[in-house]
């Protein structure tokens, strides 16, 4: 039985004895039993602006669990929690020295415990009460054992778990609406609880966020490309479109593109369904530092009559300008070199804007410029590929003050 412990018969001469040491046990239980509960282990990993590098979505909540796994490790853990009121939730696996995936369970494979359901399946009752589930991360040498939900944690190396929670509920805090899911350290071979893995950090190693950035850009136009993935905590799920901005940090960026269908859990609607074009996508502005500066998602853009969205990035002075007029912002932040990264959540495979139709980009000492441009997302996906222009601040706001049609050469929808 875990966690026991087996006295032997007592005569009536040494219970006070027992006595003493029973209760010196109980004061020593809650210390023993909280070195097998690694749930204090999670780390928050800032989703706010200018704080983490990797390119965080300012809508997503992510958490994470840093140690070492020695070789021939027998301990797995045990993470067990409930279904969030949200768009979605993962977990994921990564290797800390490159900080690439070595597996990923997202929420609609994951099963419910007994009596319980899983709200990230066609049709199901997003409000149900009973949502509990287990996840299992054991050794590579373990992945056989009979254990519902289970990922892969790599022998001799130093591993994250990482636990993502996207676009919670209106009304729910940022774990949407339920505890951060418990952890325990579980001896695989004896099934009893033992301790917790050894916490450890390394450095984050510099400048791994893309395997291949997309060329630069100039005023006529910004185009995105697909890059090679590179370690930047990649979600197995995502896919990603990345353009530079104009490296001017006073000039205005204007974009536009067709977007796709998203899951409707803004509304509060009661059924979940996953039919959509995509999950959930979203625009966010970033610096080659890594780090982002804003973001919006799928539910809170302005979309025009023609099915687009024009997205207004640029200096923070002129959001209240823009706004003002019903048009989309995103600070495009104080960065010498600014990024736009557009995520794309569990696309179906037959979306004809799927960014996977969008071949990788080559690293760029393998192709000069013009060859590189032929990788252009709007080449293989037509119009679900962001596209636009920028001018500087005074022709912008020159053309916003008279509702202009286009701003920067790019329809507005005014």
């Amino acid at each position: 039985m875990t966690n026991c412990i087996h006295f032997p018969p007592l005569s009536s001469g040494n219970m006070k004895n027992f006595l003493a040491l029973f209760l010196g046990f109980l004061a020593g239980f809650s210390s023993f039993a909280f070195a097998q509960d690694c749930t204090p282990n999670w780390e928050v990993f800032s989703s706010e602006p200018y704080v983490e590098k990797a390119f965080p979505d300012t809508n997503v909540t992510y958490w994470r669990y840093r140690f070492e796994v020695p070789e021939n490790s027998t301990t797995g853990l045990k993470i067990s929690g409930k279904f969030p009121y949200s768009r979605y939730m993962n977990y994921n696996v990564y290797d800390q020295k490159t900080l690439d995936t070595a597996g990923s369970l997202p929420d609609r494979e994951i099963l419910p415990e007994d009596g319980s359901k899983n709200p990230f399946l066609e049709n199901a009752d997003r409000k149900m009460v009973q949502r509990d589930y287990s996840t299992w991360i054991v050794p590579s040498a373990y992945l056989s054992m009979p254990l519902p939900n289970i990922l892969p944690l790599p022998n001799g190396q130093y591993v994250e778990v990482w636990y993502r929670v996207y676009a919670p509920d209106k009304g729910k805090d940022k774990n949407g609406g339920v505890a951060l899911p418990t952890i325990k350290s579980i001896d695989l071979l004896t099934g009893e609880e033992t301790a917790c893995p050894k916490a450890k950090a390394l450095k984050t190693p510099p400048f791994l966020a893309f395997g291949s950035l997309p060329p630069g850009t100039n005023r006529d136009k910004i185009e995105f490309y697909r890059p090679k993935p590179g370690g930047f905590y990649p979600n197995k799920d995502n896919t990603y479109l990345v353009g530079f901005l104009s490296s001017d940090r006073k000039d205005v960026n204007v974009i536009q593109m067709r977007v796709p269908t998203f899951a409707k859990t803004d509304p509060g609607e009661p059924f979940f369904s996953d039919k959509n074009e995509t999950r959930y996508w979203s625009l966010c502005s970033g610096g080659v530092s890594q780090k982002t500066a804003d973001c919006m998602r799928d539910f809170h853009f302005k979309q025009r009559k023609d099915g687009f969205i024009t997205a207004v990035v640029g200096p923070a002075s002129i959001r209240e300008k823009v706004e003002a007029r019903g048009l989309n912002f995103i600070n495009r932040g104080e960065f010498v070199f600014s990024v736009m990264i557009y995520r794309n959540l569990l696309a179906q495979e037959n979306f004809v804007g799927n960014q996977r139709k969008v071949p990788m980009l080559p690293a760029p000492e393998l192709f000069n410029e013009k060859e590189r441009r032929r990788y252009a997302a709007q080449n293989y996906i037509g119009d679900y590929a962001p596209q636009g222009q920028s001018c500087s601040v005074e022709t912008f706001l020159a053309e916003l003050e008279i509702g202009k049609s286009t701003l920067c050469n790019v329809p507005s929808g005014l």
